[in-house]
Order: C-alpha cells, then sequence, then structure tokens
C-alpha cells in the first residue's frame, strides 16, 4: 500500500486498538511530526510501563510543554529526579510554597546567609562569619515557648539554665546550680560576693554554718561586721577582730551584749542577760513600762523603789521597811521570818490593832490585842486552843460558822453549820440529818439506809462525775430523772454517745425490760442469750413506726402487715406504689450459682422453690418420681386440647391492654387441676397456665405421630 494510503482521517475512532497491532508495529519513524497530539490521546492510556527508558527527551519536548496542571499528584519524586538536575539556575529568585515544605537531610546555608520569617522579615537566623544570631527585628517580643526550657553547650555536656513548667529556674556554674527561683523567692547556694540585695520577702541563708558579711570598702580593723549561726541555733554578730558582740539564741529568745549599751531605750520581750554577774542600769531615775507608756516599776535616787500594778504603787520602799497598799495573797502561805526575837503579824487600822505573834522559845501562837486586853486566843504546839475570854452567846452563831445553843453550848442533839443557804446538819435518835432553815429535811442517813427529800420538796438532786456535771439528776419539781443531762424531758432522760443503757447478767437467764400499763404487763424486750421481743396481752398487737407513722405490725395471731393495718393473710405487704417502685425484692449477695430465694413447704414437706441463676428464675413445683404413683404414659390429649377456647380479652381493670388466654370456669371442665376457685364463688378463679403444658405436649406427639403417618403415605402414593 503506498505511502498516505491510511491515514487517520480514514480510520474510524476506535477501529484499531492497541490488542490489533504487532509489537513494534508503530514507530517513531512512521509517525509525522505533530500528527499525534494530547487531544488524540485517551486520559490514561499512556502509562510509564509503556514508555522505553530514555525515551522521552528535552530534544523531544517543546519548551514550556508540560507544567505542574500535567503531573499527576506524587508522580515525580527525588527517585526520578537525576542528581544535578535542578540548580539555582534553573529556578526562579524566588520559591514560593503553598503548604508545608519538608526537608528531607539539611538545609546547607552559607555565612551571612539570612532565614527570614514574618511579613517584614522580622524574624532572623543567620551565622555572620562570626557568630551565630537569633534575631527579633520587630516590635513584638522574641518568645521562646516549651514545657521545660534548658540552655546548654554546643555539644549539650553543660548547662547554663534550666527552667521548669510550673515549677523553678535555675542558673548554674560548672554544673551546679547557684541560684534557683522558689515560691518564696530565690534560693542562692554560695556566696554573694558584692552588689545590693533587695527583696520584698525573706533572704534565706541555707548550710551547716551559714555566714553573712557586711563588709565597708573603707581599709582598717573593725570594718567589716559578720552574720553567722552555729549548729546550736544562736545567731553572731561579730566585729572583725573582735569577740562576739551580740549573741542570740532562739531556743530561749534571750540576747546577749558582750559590751556596754551606752544609751537609748531597750525593748524586749525576752530577757535581757548580761555577760558579767552584774548588770547595770545607771540613772538617778529608772523606770521600766510596757509598750503602752505603763510603769511597772521606778527606782529613785536616794528615795523609794515602787512596783505598780495598773499605774497605782502597790509595794514601796521606805526609809523603815516597805509599804503596801491592798492585799498579801500567797498562793503557797505567807511566810514571815523573826530575827533572834519573836515573829509577828500586825494588822491594824488609825483606831487600833490586832497581832497574830510566833513566841520563839514556845513556839506558841497567838493572837492579841492592842487595847490592853493581851491574848484573846492561843494555840500550843499540841493542837490545843485556849480562848482567853468569854464568848458571851444567847443562842447565836459565833463568826457565822458555829450554832450554840441559848447557854452558849454545842447543842447535845448534834452540829448546826450555816452555809448561804442556813443548810443545818443536825444528829439524834433518827440519825443524820441534813435540812434547811425553814425545817424542811434534805437528807436523812440512819440505819434502815438513806433517804432524799423526806418531806417531798421542790428539792433537785445531782451527782458529779469527772467529766459530767450531771451524771445523775434528780428533777424534784418536775419528777424526772436525767442521767447526762440537767433538763430531762422524760420520767427518765439518758443524754449521751455512744452505749446508753446496759443490762448485764452473769448467766444465760432470762433479764430485759418490762413494759406495763396500769399494772398489767404488756410487753417485755428479754435476752437469754437470745433476744426476745414479747407482746404478753392476747388482744394486742406490736406496731414498728418511722417517721411516726405506722410501717408495720404484729397481730396477735402472728399474722403480719405491712404498709396496712387489715390482714389479707399471714403475710399482708401494701404499698402505694409508684410506675418505677419495687413492692420487694430479694437480692442473692452469695454469687451467681443456682440459689433457692423462695422455698414452698406444707405438711407433707416441700412442695416448690423459686430459684435463680446468674441470669434466670425458676418457678418450680414438686415433681419427683418419688412422689407419684398410678403413673399412665396412654391417655389421648388432642380431644381434650380441642376442647380448650383461647381467647382475646382485656381485664377490666385494665381497658387498654389486649391479652391471649382462657376462661378460668371454661378450663376447668377440662384440666380441673389448673383452675382454684368456684365459678360465681366468694373469692374471684385463678389459673395456673403452667398445668395444661402437659396437656399440650401430648397433644403435640399425637399430632406428630398423625404427620408421620401421613408424611409416609403421601411419599407412597407418589412413588
Amino acid at each position: 500500500m503506498a505511502n498516505t494510503k491510511v491515514t487517520t482521517g480514514v480510520i474510524k475512532d476506535d477501529a484499531v486498538g492497541a490488542d490489533q497491532l504487532a509489537s513494534n508495529a508503530v514507530v517513531t519513524a512512521s509517525i509525522t511530526d505533530n500528527a499525534i497530539t494530547t487531544a488524540k490521546i485517551n486520559d490514561n492510556a499512556i502509562l510509564t510501563a509503556k514508555i522505553n527508558d530514555s525515551a522521552i527527551t528535552n530534544a523531544k519536548m517543546s519548551s514550556n510543554s508540560v507544567d505542574s496542571d500535567q503531573y499527576v499528584d506524587a508522580s515525580i519524586d527525588t527517585a526520578h529526579i537525576r542528581d544535578g538536575q535542578i540548580t539555582s539556575a534553573k529556578l526562579d529568585t524566588n520559591i514560593a510554597v503553598d503548604g508545608t515544605l519538608t526537608v528531607g537531610s539539611h538545609l546547607i546555608m552559607g555565612d551571612g546567609d539570612i532565614l527570614k520569617m514574618g511579613a517584614s522579615a522580622d524574624l532572623q537566623i543567620y551565622h555572620d562569619g562570626s557568630h551565630s544570631r537569633i534575631v527579633d527585628a520587630g516590635t513584638g517580643n522574641l518568645s521562646l515557648q516549651g514545657n521545660d526550657f534548658r540552655l546548654k553547650n554546643s555539644d549539650a555536656s553543660a548547662t547554663y539554665m534550666e527552667a521548669a513548667n510550673g515549677g523553678s529556674v535555675s542558673l548554674f556554674y560548672a554544673g551546679a546550680v547557684k541560684l534557683a527561683t522558689a515560691t518564696g523567692g530565690v534560693t542562692v547556694t554560695g556566696t554573694i560576693s558584692s552588689g545590693a540585695i533587695t527583696s520584698t520577702g525573706n533572704v534565706t541563708l541555707s548550710s551547716t554554718a551559714p555566714l553573712l558579711y557586711l563588709t565597708n570598702t573603707t581599709s582598717g580593723t573593725g570594718k567589716n561586721w559578720r552574720f553567722s549561726s552555729a549548729s546550736n541555733g544562736k545567731l553572731f554578730i561579730t566585729q572583725e577582730g573582735v569577740i562576739d558582740a551580740v549573741t542570740l539564741d532562739h531556743t530561749t529568745g534571750n540576747a546577749t551584749f558582750a559590751g556596754t549599751i551606752s544609751s537609748g531605750a531597750i525593748t524586749t520581750s525576752g530577757n535581757l542577760t548580761a555577760s558579767q554577774s552584774v548588770l547595770g542600769i545607771i540613772n538617778n531615775d529608772i523606770r521600766f513600762k510596757t509598750s503602752g507608756d505603763e510603769t511597772m516599776l521606778r527606782a529613785v535616787a536616794n528615795g523609794a523603789v515602787e512596783i505598780m500594778y495598773s499605774n497605782s504603787t502597790k509595794l514601796a520602799t521606805t526609809s523603815t521597811g516597805i509599804d503596801v497598799t491592798g492585799t498579801i495573797t500567797g498562793d503557797d502561805g505567807l511566810s514571815i521570818q523573826g530575827g533572834s526575837g519573836n515573829a509577828f503579824l500586825q494588822v491594824g487600822s488609825d483606831t487600833g490593832s490586832w497581832t497574830w505573834k510566833n513566841y520563839r522559845s514556845s513556839h506558841k501562837l497567838a493572837l492579841e490585842d492592842s487595847d490592853g486586853t493581851g491574848e484573846v486566843l492561843s494555840f500550843s504546839t499540841s493542837g490545843a486552843a485556849t480562848f482567853n475570854s468569854t464568848i458571851a452567846s444567847t443562842g447565836a452563831t459565833l463568826s457565822g460558822v458555829l450554832e450554840l445553843d441559848a447557854s452558849g453550848n454545842i447543842p447535845t442533839n448534834g452540829i448546826g453549820l450555816h452555809t448561804n443557804n442556813f443548810v443545818y446538819l443536825r444528829g439524834g435518835s433518827s440519825g443524820l440529818i441534813a435540812s434547811s432553815q425553814s425545817g424542811g429535811e434534805n437528807f436523812r442517813l440512819n440505819a434502815n439506809g438513806i433517804v432524799f427529800n423526806e418531806d417531798s420538796g421542790d428539792l433537785d438532786f445531782r451527782v458529779e462525775s469527772n467529766g459530767n456535771t450531771h451524771m445523775l439528776f434528780v428533777d424534784g419539781g418536775n419528777d424526772r430523772v436525767g442521767i447526762g443531762t440537767s433538763s430531762p424531758t422524760t420520767k427518765l432522760d439518758v443524754t449521751g454517745d455512744g452505749l446508753q443503757i446496759r443490762l448485764d447478767g452473769t448467766a444465760n437467764t432470762s433479764r430485759g425490760i418490762m413494759l406495763r400499763n396500769t399494772g398489767t404487763a404488756e410487753g417485755q424486750i428479754q435476752t437469754d442469750g437470745n433476744m426476745h421481743f414479747i407482746q404478753e396481752d392476747a388482744g394486742k398487737y406490736m406496731r414498728f413506726s418511722t417517721a411516726n407513722t405506722e410501717r408495720m405490725r404484729i397481730a396477735s395471731n402472728g399474722f403480719v402487715q405491712i404498709g396496712t393495718t387489715t390482714a389479707g393473710g399471714v403475710f399482708t405487704v401494701t404499698n402505694a406504689m409508684s410506675t418505677n417502685d419495687t413492692l420487694m425484692q430479694l437480692n442473692d449477695a452469695g454469687g451467681t450459682g443456682n440459689h433457692t430465694q423462695i422455698e414452698f413447704r406444707n405438711t407433707n414437706g416441700q412442695v416448690g422453690t423459686i430459684n435463680t441463676s446468674g441470669s434466670a428464675t425458676a418457678y418450680n413445683t414438686s415433681s419427683d418420681y418419688r412422689l407419684k404413683e398410678n403413673v399412665d404414659y396412654d391417655f389421648t390429649a388432642l380431644d381434650r386440647v380441642a376442647q380448650l377456647k383461647p381467647a382475646r380479652f382485656n381485664f377490666i381493670a385494665d381497658a387498654d391492654t389486649t391479652v391471649d388466654g382462657f376462661l378460668a370456669h371454661e378450663v376447668q371442665e377440662i384440666v380441673p387441676e389448673a383452675v382454684t376457685g368456684e365459678k360465681d364463688g366468694e373469692t374471684m378463679q385463678g389459673m395456673d397456665y403452667g398445668r395444661i403444658t402437659p396437656l399440650l405436649v401430648k397433644a403435640i406427639q399425637e399430632q406428630q405421630t398423625l404427620i408421620e403417618s401421613l408424611t409416609a403415605r403421601i411419599e407412597t402414593l407418589e412413588e
């Protein structure tokens, strides 16, 4: 065929497929220039597998014939680019990257080449030939951010600074922390050699022997001061080359001064101690005052020394002794020591005085009157007391303490001791009696026992224990007894924490509490090793209440009612339940095995149970073969099942719910054991649907026999 006989115009579209061409049948020499254009090539028609290596060269591609729009994403990777093919000469001056630029190895830049970031090149990173620099040329801050910050040397072998997120910032020297921030300020390890320290908090020096130097730049001995702390807790302030000038002891609060305090006021809340045996305060008028300018002590040259109380002089020295204003009180007594003569204490006024005198030779103590009466009362070392004057009385009392009869003698039937309430204590044939001034008898002790408030007065009785002022309290006015309370509200009121009342016996014999009503035993709480709650009256019940509302009662016949006072049987539970309430819950905490929750028994023994497993509940009735006799397997069931009348209906009490079931009296004629009650009887009839299960199973078996027989006949006919 001559050239040009077959042209692309003569060949219909899709007439020649690649499978109809022999290998190498079409070569580049057979294709006219520009004969194949991209419009004539189907999408995805040319694959890299169909292009020989080096078949496409730059010489075979027009300028700008390949641009980024003609590349499939990810079709060009580093494996398809020869080394040295992409140079700066082949790239525009600027490379714009829309997205993320990932450098697989290194980004190499020369000295003076700057990595610029920001619209105005605000952040610059570069090496200028001598130093590496990070420059913030903008108006904002240069912020280095990280959870933890470390500043290290070039090989990371040494740390200059550490900053912990939410923690301290530490500065290092030769690998050791020298300054660290903390919650209360900074901690310095080592010596602060110079400069001023300004702090709004505490400055703490931590060491076994910390030192703080205050150095004057002027040369010369004595210009430097040192603050030091010893292991015994003392603080020393020392002048250079001199002894410790001041010592502060934190355990005692004392300050010790080695030299003289020449002038000024000294204020201290602790002790002021002199290093010598004498503390000297030299002035013609020395005063010790409080911070509120209240004078406590004053000493005047060639005059008195005064001791004050609330700015008033209470003791002052005089040329002859001391002058005391007020009362002298001694916690452990008042000792007056005489010299070679007799020791005495004189109490007097401008009209006369009384003197207590201790005679040195006889050790006799005597009370003497300065008006010439002499000794009025004296005590010998044997304890005998002697009145040296007549005690005249006509039934009065002496000093409000001792009651005397009309002749001035102690009454023969006892003694009377007055208190502020005039309580008398007397004895006689009736025993020891305590009574009030009005004559009412409060207390009687005799051979028959002890009686309180014999006259039935409005008197209270109280017994105090070590920790309770009213351990036992009898409220006489209200006829009540309290234990642990001063205000009993019932006949017996016990108040306190822990065990309130304990009845203890020596053996397992009956002991407890009896509750009576008008003398008749109504109920008891007893224990003989077992607990007993007893209601003795045959016509009464036991009631249990919460929130002042009855919740349960046990009737005299043993019937139990919960939530109701009307017995519906031996055990009746009534509750006005809401939608999500549970009337009764049995919760087996013993595991998920097969457990019996409820067992039903009569005089024959167990007749049924309700059992639970890990996921189900079984309602069981007695069915053991050992309980049965006259077992018959040969009976018909289909005829009886056919008589049953399944129906759909709703209960009158639940008009909106339609259910499947039977009418009990209709089933009773066919399966009487499945129905309880009589039609139209006083009690509504009930039905146990489980009782008809054996009949239904038997009927199914009979049907299965019929089905198998009919199936066999059909198969025979079909053959």
